[in-house]
């Protein structure tokens, strides 16, 4: 017997998550009812709705329920599968998150012949903390990591044990931070703390998978095709990137469900409008399975024409194009305003190099008046007081030899013009000198 499992918790986006596998497997995966059953691990708030989603889409499905009340235990709930009371029933389980989407006939991998291994899809380093980096030693940091959301196991003893010494690895880290074990958690725990990732259990499997060599990420390597945040649906390009490929996986962090559903839903109504209406498939279905006419991944460029025209997806076409459009004319105006804030700040530059010149030269003019200034008031003083003694020395003799009048009128014009003659050359003198000194101090004027 095989059994598909996942777990939902929690957030009841992840119902409409949940819906959209369900749809996918009903559709696409081919399962038998009598060797594949469908679990998922839930709590009694959700049970009855996932009951009536196992009718609508006909399907054998199973709930078991447990009480998680974190999100970081909602993610660890897969951890408890071999607590599931009839788990020795079976003998291959798959594992899917519920942002997981099969495009493809399921029983090829539950026809491979399994060893005691995780069967995994690689991505990533273990250098990375999400795959558990926080716990390798540096040597071993180069190995390859993988993805979380789709595991393939036997119901070995082996695994039992990897499953449980990866609980109590993360009880541990818990009981470091003072909190309860995960069956127990009542308030989020730090997730920095616990493992420096932000995707709770993923870096525990990964860390005890890769140390005990019990991974295997050759089978599943190139069967997911990762969508990763908000992408908008193409066919064409989904035709070409979903060949060969069994699931698709709608990547986010847990607990970011927005671009999820949205990527999902978008998805399954392609599918939807693509082909015949699932209502009418449902009236007319064979017993034992759904029937869907035309499978995504054997469509053929010929048969398109045929399908009948998705108006939903030409609407959210054009709504691409109309944003692409906005975002470019955003980005032109963005540019015109640097350009314009470039010019202003080159001539907010250029103003504020002028002003410093100008007060350069401001201050260089005044220092020049000042020293002209002093310059003239020394020789002023210098050759009045000369010419004053001079003069008194000359009067007084002359007076004191003659009493002439004339002879004193000529002297104090001989004086007079000794003192102007000698004021003009000790003015030119002096700004002869300072002129030199300024040249020698600030350079040529």
């Amino acid at each position: 017997m095989n059994l598909i499992y996942c777990s939902c918790f929690k957030d009841r986006s992840y119902i409409k998550l949940l819906e959209n596998l369900l749809k996918s497997i009903s559709i696409h995966s081919n399962i038998d009812k009598e060797t594949t059953k469908i679990l998922v691990i839930t709590c009694e708030e959700f049970k009855k709705e996932i009951h009536e989603l196992f009718t609508t889409y006909d399907l054998d499905g199973i709930t078991y329920c447990l009480d998680m009340k974190t999100i970081f235990s909602a993610c660890c709930a897969r951890l408890f599968i071999f607590d599931y009371p009839d788990i020795t029933k079976y003998d291959k389980i798959l594992y899917l998150d519920c942002d997981i989407i099969i495009i493809d006939d399921i029983n090829r991998l539950f026809n491979f012949p399994l060893d005691d291994v995780l069967y995994v899809d690689k991505i990533g380093t273990t250098k990375s903390v999400k795959f558990g980096g926080h716990f390798f030693n540096k040597s071993d940091k180069l190995r390859k990591g993988f993805c979380s959301g789709i595991i393939l196991f036997n119901t070995s003893e082996t695994i039992r044990k990897l499953f449980n010494n990866i609980q109590n690895h993360i009880n541990e880290e818990l009981k470091k931070q003072n909190c309860s074990l995960i069956q127990n958690l009542t308030s989020e725990p730090d997730k920095r703390k616990l493992s420096n990732s932000k995707c709770n259990d993923q870096p525990f499997i990964n860390y005890h998978a890769i140390k005990d060599n019990l991974v295997n990420n050759s089978v599943l390597n190139n069967l997911v095709l990762f969508i990763i945040g908000n992408r908008g649906y193409n066919k064409g390009l989904m035709d070409k990137r979903t060949n060969g490929k069994l699931f698709i996986h709608f990547n986010e962090y847990p607990g970011r469900t927005k671009n999820k559903v949205k990527n999902s839903n978008v998805f399954i109504n392609s599918i939807k409008s693509e082909g015949e209406n699932i209502d009418d498939i449902n009236k007319n279905k064979e017993p034992g399975r759904l029937r869907f006419p035309i499978p995504l991944n054997k469509r053929r460029d010929e048969n398109r024409e045929k399908l009948p025209v998705n108006i939903s997806r030409l609407d959210l076409i054009k709504s691409v194009q109309e944003k692409h459009n906005r975002r470019i004319e955003i980005a032109k105006k963005r540019r015109e305003q640097l350009e314009k804030r470039k010019e202003r700040i080159k001539q907010r530059q250029g103003i504020m190099h002028a002003n410093r010149v100008e007060k350069i030269n401001r201050i260089h003019r005044n220092h020049r008046k000042i020293t002209n200034n002093e310059a003239n008031n020394e020789a002023n003083n210098e050759a009045n007081n000369e010419a004053n003694n001079e003069a008194n020395n000359e009067t007084n003799n002359e007076t004191n030899n003659s009493g002439n009048l004339r002879h004193k009128m000529r002297l104090k014009e001989r004086q007079e013009l000794i003192k102007k003659r000698n004021i003009s050359l000790m003015k030119r003198g002096k700004l002869i000198d300072k002129r030199v000194s300024l040249q020698n101090k600030y350079g040529p004027l």
